[in-house]
């Protein structure tokens, strides 16, 4: 089974597709920096808060793909990211709004493709 770690929870649908594939930590990130500790053994990482540096992702031998669900990848080293060969998936551009509760909601497709990515890291998780 894949691990995946998240800096924050996530909408409890998200939450369940990615349950059903993978074991899930949140790892509830309250400092800027994501310290490679956390991830050191994780295959996949959806980050809403936290900074993903250099030397956490060279410390991090298992991550395979490294999702954001908030806006822009500035908190990433995406160099390093490149380097590795770790696909980036930009999550919000695939953010749902529900109308009937006035909640944003990511669609099951930006997490079935993380998982795509985890299994198939040259297929980059594809559309």
């Amino acid at each position: 089974m894949f691990r995946i770690a998240l800096t924050q929870r996530i909408h409890e649908d998200g939450m369940a597709i990615l349950q059903r594939e993978a074991e899930v930590t949140v790892l509830n990130i309250q400092s800027p920096k994501i310290r490679a500790e956390d991830i050191a053994y994780q295959d996949g990482l959806i980050i809403r808060i936290g900074t993903l540096d250099r030397e956490t992702i060279l410390d991090s031998p298992h991550l395979r793909v490294i999702g954001r669900t908030g806006v822009g990848y500035d908190n990433i080293d995406l160099k390093t990211a490149t380097e590795r060969g770790i696909p980036n998936r930009y999550l919000t551009s695939i953010h749902l709004w529900d109308s009937c509760t006035g909640r944003r909601i990511q669609s099951p497709s930006s997490f079935d493709r993380i998982i795509r990515c985890i299994r198939d890291p040259e297929d980059g998780g594809g559309g």
